[in-house]
């Protein structure tokens, strides 16, 4: 599945994952996938 463009419009992170070094990081974002697979009646 892509990664929408606009993934993050309306989402704020729900973590973030810092590196060893201490100076670098990256945040977790909720995914998208799960929203779209609870509308899924399949």
């Amino acid at each position: 599945m892509p990664i929408l463009e606009d993934f993050c419009v309306d989402k704020e992170p729900i973590g973030k994952i810092k590196h060893a070094d201490g100076e670098h990081f990256h945040f977790v974002w909720p995914s998208q996938g799960l929203v779209e697979a609870s509308k899924d009646d399949k």
